[in-house]
């Protein structure tokens, strides 16, 4: 049903994608605003919200003017994937008129976290690795690069993987 009315819909401050590493806590602090300065409603649903042993929580803190709540979530290491998790907010005006409502949407990777304390011993014309164990146990495997010299590469928080342009190669 189509009406014509003054009422402007609410905006929801945009959520860039982010990711975490695995049993970290993710906390997003969601704000929206309402043009006719209307108390605004959130609402959190997705993927993470149908999750049985880790499930996501979000609880609106005021309805504005901003309105503003906060979404919170630990996963578990079985939620590592390749595919994001899509996370959806919707905010809906409380207008004297008609309720108008905005939609944003934001996704979450979760990543394994790397491996802690690496030896690299050599032993002849070779070099033996070891590290100690993931607190994630199920990984299949891990890729080992090398490079002729050292380049003190530190990754960023969220890149998984070594980028060609470190002239690191992968061995195994």
């Amino acid at each position: 049903t189509v009406f014509f009315c003054d009422n402007n819909p609410p905006e929801i401050v945009p959520i860039p994608d982010t990711c975490i590493h695995a049993s970290e806590t993710l906390i997003i602090n969601i704000s929206a605003t309402d043009p006719g300065n209307d108390p605004v409603d959130l609402e959190a649903f997705g993927e993470p919200f149908e999750i049985v042993d880790d499930e996501a929580s979000f609880t609106q803190s005021s309805t504005g003017p901003p309105a503003q709540g906060t979404f919170i979530w630990t996963p578990e290491c079985a939620r590592v994937r390749l595919n994001p998790y899509t996370v959806y907010i919707k905010a809906k005006d409380n207008s004297t008129e008609i309720d108008l409502v905005d939609f944003e949407s934001f996704n979450i990777h979760i990543i394994a976290p790397g491996p802690d304390n690496l030896q690299a011993d050599p032993l002849g014309n070779t070099v033996n690795l070891s590290w100690d164990q993931s607190e994630c146990d199920h990984a299949s495997g891990y890729a080992i690069y090398r490079r002729p010299d050292s380049l003190g590469y530190e990754p960023d928080y969220c890149v998984t993987g070594v980028p060609p342009s470190t002239g690191y190669v992968l061995v195994g």
